[in-house]
């Protein structure tokens, strides 16, 4: 009698420890599925609103070349890239004539042209996608258009009046010597004491 019922006791333990490993295997399965569920990453729905599209940089637009004069023959340089000194000159309003051209040309000769900068008369004029090139900061400018307009900027200022009358009169007015030392151009400044002219 004792020996059946200790059977009758295993049995049963045995039992419930079958059946507690069967339910604790649907457990720990079901909490796996839904870890991995958790886990699975899904893409956000798309915006139905578009991408905002910011406007292109706004700059005046220069008379194409041809339209500036006749022939670019007419005007000879040896330092300034031609169309970069008709364009300032015109950016200022101002008509393109050979003395003028030859004025900037030396000028640029002076400031030892940073012809591959787009800034052949150095100014530190800051602009969009400009960075500085010295100590002083003389400016790299990223496009031809870019540096004129800087430098056309810089001229306007109220330190350059005889410069610009210079410039739009070819000839040389008195007090350019006197601006061109406020630019930081002193070898021209001196030149332009002793007499010269283009």
């Amino acid at each position: 009698m004792r020996f059946a019922a200790f059977i009758f006791l295993v049995a049963l333990m045995l039992t419930a420890r079958l059946i507690g490993e069967t339910h604790g295997d649907e457990v720990r399965t079901a909490m796996g599925r839904e870890m991995v569920e958790e886990a699975v990453w899904e893409p956000p729905e798309a915006s139905a609103e578009p991408a905002e599209v910011l406007p292109p940089r706004s700059l005046p637009v220069l008379p194409p070349m041809q339209t500036i004069a006749p022939s670019l023959v007419e005007f000879t340089t040896r330092t300034i890239d031609v169309e970069w000194a008709i364009g300032l000159v015109r950016y200022l309003g101002i008509t393109p004539t050979a003395w003028n051209i030859a004025f900037l040309d030396e000028w640029a000769r002076h400031e030892g042209a940073y012809a591959a900068s787009y800034n052949p008369l150095a100014t530190t004029m800051w602009a969009e996608g400009s960075w500085c090139f010295n100590e002083v900061c003389v400016r790299h400018y990223p496009d031809q258009l870019t540096g004129i307009l800087a430098t056309a900027q810089t001229l306007q200022l109220s330190y350059y009046p005889a410069i610009r009358e210079t410039l739009s009169t070819s000839t040389m007015i008195p007090g350019t010597a006197r601006e061109l030392r406020t630019w930081g151009t002193m070898l021209l400044a001196d030149k332009i004491e002793r007499g010269w002219t283009p």
